[in-house]
C-alpha cells in the first residue's frame, strides 16, 4: 500500500488538523526537547506523554533504553532548525528498525502570582520525520488566552507539568494521534476570608487596573435596553495582562402589573478586549426582591482582577463575590453587613499573604486571599 506524505507548516495563528499518513503498528520513537535548558528536567514529562499517546494510537514505540541511546547519538536532532536527510535518518536510526521519529519541542513560561500559586503556559511542536526525510509539523500555541487558560498550580512543578502535557496533547490531536484522556487545565480556586486585623504596610494597588479613560472595548457590553427593562453602567476594570475587561451593570425592570414598581439587580459583563466582544456575564444579583439581610444597592459598585484575567472580584452594596472567569463559576460570596453605598477594590501582598481591600463609605476592610480546600473525597 502506497503511503502519501504531506509537508505542512502550522503557524501559531492556524487552528486546523491534518492526519499524517502513517499506518497503525508502525515502529516509531519519540525524542522530546525543552527550548530553555533551565527546564531540561521536564523533558521526561513531554517524552512520557508523547510515548503514551503514540501507544494509545496503536504504534509500536521504541523502548526507553534504546530511545535514550538514539537521542544521545543523534545530537543534531536537538536543533529544531536542523534539516534531516534520508541518508542521516538511515545512519542514525536505521539500526533501531524504526519507520518514523517523532520530535517534540516544548517552550515553557512560568511566573508566581501574588506569592500564592504559579501560572504556566507552554507551546509544543511535533515534527514527524520518516525514512525518506519527509516532515510534517503540528503546533499548539496560544495557551494563556481565554479558552486556553494557563495551568495554575500550588508549586512551580505542578503548573509546568500540566502545561506541558496540555501542549503536547493539543499538538498530538492536530497530528491525528489518539488522545484518550486530554490533560485539563489545572486551576487554583481562590476565595476570600475576612482578615482579623488590617495588615500593616501591605503594598496595595487598584484591582481595576488602568481604566482612568474609558476604553473602546467597554462599548461591547450588551446592556439591557428595553422599554420596561434597562441597565446602567456601574464599575469598570481590566485584567493585569489587558486580555479581559469587566463592565458592571445595574439592572432594573418595571413591574407593570404591580403598581409600576421597580426591581433591581447587578451583573458584570466580561469582554474580550482584543476582539471587543462580550463572552460571559456574571450575575451577582438577579433582578427581583433582595435577599434577607440585603439592605443596600444591588449595583456592582467596584470590580477588579486578582493576579490575572481568570480571577474576578466584585463588590455590590450587599456582597463581595469571587468569580472564576474561565469556568464561569462563583467561588466565594461574602455578605457586607449593613451594606455600603460606594466602594473601591485594591489587591496586594504582605509577606507570605495576599489581600483584597475594600474601601467604602463604612471604612476599609481587608480580606485574605486563600486557596479553597478541596471537597471531602476529592
Amino acid at each position: 500500500m502506497k503511503r502519501r506524505f504531506v509537508s505542512l507548516l502550522v503557524f501559531a495563528s492556524a487552528w486546523f488538523s491534518l492526519s499524517p499518513a502513517w499506518a497503525e503498528g508502525a515502529r516509531v520513537t519519540a525524542a522530546a526537547y525543552m527550548a530553555d535548558p533551565k527546564f531540561a528536567t521536564y523533558e521526561k514529562v513531554a517524552q512520557a506523554r508523547t510515548e503514551e499517546l503514540l501507544g494509545d494510537s496503536n504504534y509500536v514505540v521504541l523502548d526507553e533504553a534504546k530511545a535514550k541511546q538514539l537521542k544521545k547519538g543523534w545530537v543534531d536532532l536537538a536543533d529544531p532548525g536542523h534539516v534531516i536527510t534520508a541518508e542521516e535518518f538511515i545512519k542514525r536510526a536505521g539500526k533501531y528498525d524504526i519507520e518514523k521519529v517523532v520530535r517534540v519541542g516544548v517552550s515553557v513560561s512560568v511566573k508566581p502570582v501574588l506569592g500564592l500559586f504559579y501560572s504556566a503556559t507552554a507551546t509544543a511542536e511535533i515534527r514527524i520525520v520518516d525514512k525518506s526525510a519527509k516532515v510534517q509539523a503540528f503546533t499548539l500555541d496560544g495557551m494563556g488566552t481565554r479558552g486556553i487558560p494557563p495551568s495554575d498550580g500550588l508549586t512551580e512543578g505542578a503548573a509546568i507539568s500540566n502545561a506541558i502535557q496540555r501542549a503536547v496533547d493539543g499538538a498530538a490531536q492536530r497530528a491525528g494521534l489518539t488522545v484518550l484522556s486530554p490533560a485539563l487545565p489545572k486551576a487554583v480556586p481562590l476565595v476570600l476570608e475576612p482578615a482579623a486585623s488590617a495588615p500593616a504596610d501591605a503594598e496595595m494597588a487598584s484591582a481595576a487596573g488602568d481604566v482612568s479613560a474609558e476604553p473602546a472595548w467597554a462599548a461591547a457590553a450588551k446592556f439591557a435596553k428595553e422599554t420596561w427593562r434597562g441597565e446602567d453602567k456601574a464599575c469598570l476594570a481590566v485584567s493585569p495582562d489587558g486580555q479581559v475587561g469587566a463592565v458592571g451593570g445595574y439592572t432594573w425592570a418595571v413591574n407593570r402589573l404591580g403598581g409600576m414598581t421597580r426591581a433591581y439587580g447587578g451583573r458584570v459583563h466580561l469582554i474580550d478586549t482584543q476582539q471587543a466582544q462580550e463572552f460571559n456575564v456574571h450575575t451577582i444579583h438577579a433582578v427581583g426582591a433582595r435577599e434577607s439581610g440585603e439592605d443596600s444597592s444591588s449595583a456592582p459598585l467596584a470590580c477588579g482582577f486578582v493576579g490575572n484575567w481568570r480571577y474576578l472580584v466584585v463588590a455590590t452594596g450587599n456582597v463581595l463575590s469571587c468569580y472564576d472567569v474561565e469556568r464561569g463559576a462563583e467561588t466565594c460570596r461574602l455578605p457586607l453587613k449593613g451594606g455600603i453605598a460606594k466602594g473601591q477594590l485594591s489587591v496586594g501582598r504582605l509577606g507570605s499573604n495576599a489581600y483584597v481591600a475594600l474601601q467604602s463609605d463604612k471604612g476599609k476592610a481587608y480580606y485574605r486571599i486563600v486557596v479553597q480546600a478541596p471537597a471531602a473525597g476529592k
